[in-house]
């Protein structure tokens, strides 16, 4: 089942009476579109990037279950497909696992909280922490840490490699809101191996910007995922000056 349609380019026509007529002649067509696209299963499942439709006045895009509408006149055009598979998005956060054959993690066997970023990755932004962690394929990791006093241009990161097992799609994000990815890109990346930079108080244009004394979330999910969790390996993360 399509999840959302992540991106959308539009080309006006080339005047407005042009606009006008083509609406009025598709108007019933173009409705009976966006309903489908927004309620049916698979409606876009085999949408091919580049293709295009003709739109009223809005711009439909999918996210999450959700549909939103831009106002927005011309031609739309999918440029990214949407993600198929098991997109771990249920609103439930994963508070612990349970550490067994994790030797990485250095915290004893048993219950560990991931509520925060300590005990497992150390006080932030403590460096080169390695991990693992069993992700729920339907719910979502949030470690809660504090920016502190950092002085500006302080900056580390968020790393993480394939696992050796239950290998998946991480998505990962740093968020003023638990389970929130959506973020700026600078503040998030997805895959099998991926790095989030980050930065005190600098907008720099290739790091996510952090507010010192203000509290964030590591949030992490598995997107792909086709056991009941997938480890997300954390990889010397932490800060890097």
């Amino acid at each position: 089942m399509v999840q959302k349609i992540v991106k959308v380019a539009c080309a006006p026509f080339d005047n407005l009476g042009e606009t006008k007529l083509m609406m009025n002649q598709l108007k019933n067509a173009l409705i009976a579109l966006a309903l489908v696209v927004a309620h049916v299963p698979n409606a876009a499942a085999d949408a091919v990037i580049g293709e295009c439709r003709i739109a009223t006045t809005k711009e439909y895009t999918i996210k999450d279950g959700d549909v939103y509408a831009t106002p927005l006149n011309g031609t739309v055009c999918i440029t990214t497909n949407a993600k198929p598979g098991n997109v771990s998005g249920a609103p439930t956060r994963q508070t612990s696992f349970v550490n067994a054959g994790y030797p990485e993690n250095g915290v004893p066997s048993g219950p560990v909280n991931v509520t925060g970023y300590a005990p497992l990755l150390g006080t932030f932004p403590a460096k080169g922490k390695t991990g693992y962690v069993p992700l729920n394929k339907d719910q979502y990791v949030a470690m809660e840490f504090n920016t502190g006093a950092l002085a500006n241009k302080v900056f580390g990161e968020v790393n993480w490699t394939d696992p050796t097992t239950n290998k998946g799609i991480i998505e990962v994000a740093i968020s003023k809101t638990p389970g929130d990815f959506n973020v700026s890109y600078l503040c998030k990346g997805q895959g099998g191996v991926g790095t989030v930079t980050w930065i005190i108080n600098t907008n720099n244009g290739y790091a996510c910007n952090l507010t010192p004394n203000t509290v964030y979330y590591l949030n992490a999910r598995a997107v792909d995922c086709q056991f009941d969790t997938c480890n997300w390996h954390i990889y010397k993360t932490g800060r890097s000056n």
